[in-house]
């Protein structure tokens, strides 16, 4: 082993000024290190992305838990159910809520955008955990919602150039006695939000519960259960809060496993594909560990004669070579992987500049975050770490054991 050890240090690094031994060895490792870079920086960029847009989803598009009744339901019935969701300890908060359509008319110009409306209590942005972590006030100020105030998301606000503090008209479509209504109505922009995802700022309204709850309880009131962890028992939670509130009338809960089953699941099957693809570059490169240890036996056959010669067990040269590309692999590795992460935790600052002097858009706000979110999967990190050496010491296993086949008669005469 000490042998082995000994000789394979020799062939990968230098006794004279250079560091490696050839440039064989350095192309090798630098390899290695930059299919290793792309492939951590991709773990980071897609469990961000993942994990912030699957959060804003679950947080701001159907809650943690969502209890829905498409009944009238009084505000005494509403403040009960409220009431009993609360006492679970997992709950950390329930928003009452409306949602309808209508119509925005910025009335100087006449432009007109559809909206989705949410109708919320007006200090909903500080006691509803999920929105007040996931709401960012870009413009104005808002601390309670006024019966005549409207927040406006960014999206729609720079569609119709409506800035904060602007009276708009605002058609909506009421039911009342179970008939449809168009109701027109001026309201003031009291601030200008976004989420940081287009998907959920677009064309989105928050009105004040009060005011709109006459005009819209016959669309059903919606109560957004928010929890101390959406990923955790979340199916058992949605059976214990269902069991206490179907007493109180026709109740509806549900959880957002089930009401976006199927964008999640699209999510996890697009990192699934997007890993197995990295991989195979990984598995791809790694042959150049393969034509790296043909190319020094070659280069190295004197030698390795010479010591079959003097008595030297080919295991001990095969051990060698062995050795060797666990040297070349782990060094690679770490930089790659160190790099990677580096890299990985700068990627906004690096997009920005890169956009900045490209004056293109590498992330549509369309279809991504505008901010990624850093967040490192550790598991999935030192499982990249560890099959990247497994398979340099794959590749290395087939021309180490060419080693055996080389005869000393035939080097000699050769040479």
């Amino acid at each position: 082993m000490a042998n082995s050890l000994f000789f394979a240090t020799r062939l990968v690094f230098s006794v004279n000024k250079k560091f490696f031994s050839s440039r064989r060895i350095v192309v090798a490792i630098l390899v290695i290190i930059f299919s290793l870079v792309p492939l951590i920086v991709a773990n980071i960029v897609v469990e961000g992305m993942i994990v912030g847009i699957s959060d804003r989803f679950i947080s701001l598009g159907d809650s943690h838990i969502k209890i829905q009744t498409y009944k009238n339901a009084t505000p005494k019935l509403v403040s009960i159910v409220k009431q009993r969701a609360l006492q679970f300890p997992w709950v950390l908060s329930v928003t009452r809520s409306l949602t309808s359509k209508g119509i925005i008319i910025e009335p100087k110009t006449l432009k007109k955008s559809g909206v989705e409306i949410k109708a919320f209590s007006s200090d909903f942005l500080s006691t509803d955990s999920s929105y007040k972590k996931y709401i960012d006030i870009v413009e104005g100020e808002c601390e309670a919602l006024g019966e005549r105030e409207v927040l406006l998301s960014l999206a729609v606000a720079k569609n119709l150039g409506i800035q904060a503090g602007q009276t708009i008209d605002i058609l909506m479509i009421a039911t009342l006695a179970g008939k449809e209504v168009p109701i027109k109505g001026k309201y003031k922009v009291a601030a200008i939000f976004q989420t940081g995802y287009y998907q959920l700022d677009n064309f989105s309204l928050y009105m004040n519960f009060d005011r709109v709850f006459p005009l819209f309880k016959e669309h059903g009131v919606i109560l957004y259960v928010t929890t101390n962890n959406p990923y955790e028992n979340i199916a058992e939670r949605t059976q214990e809060l269902r069991s206490a509130v179907v007493t109180q009338g026709n109740f509806q809960v549900t959880s957002w496993q089930t009401n976006n089953r199927t964008l999640f699941q699209s999510l996890q099957e697009t990192k699934f594909l997007i890993y197995i693809i990295l991989i195979g570059i990984l598995v791809v490169t790694s042959f150049n560990i393969l034509s790296t240890f043909f190319m020094m036996i070659k280069e190295k056959e004197q030698n390795i004669a010479i010591l079959k010669s003097c008595g030297v067990p080919s295991k001990t040269i095969v051990l060698a070579f062995v050795l060797s590309s666990l040297m070349i692999s782990f060094i690679g590795t770490t930089i790659g992987v160190g790099l990677g992460l580096l890299v990985g935790f700068h990627i906004n600052q690096i997009i920005a500049f890169i956009q900045t002097i490209s004056g293109a858009s590498l992330l549509p706000n369309d279809y991504y975050l505008e901010t990624i979110p850093i967040i490192v999967n550790w598991t999935t990190v030192l499982i990249f770490y560890l099959l990247s050496i497994l398979l340099s010491l794959l590749f290395s296993f087939l021309p180490a054991l060419a080693v055996t086949k080389i005869k000393v008669i035939d080097i000699i005469r050769k040479h």
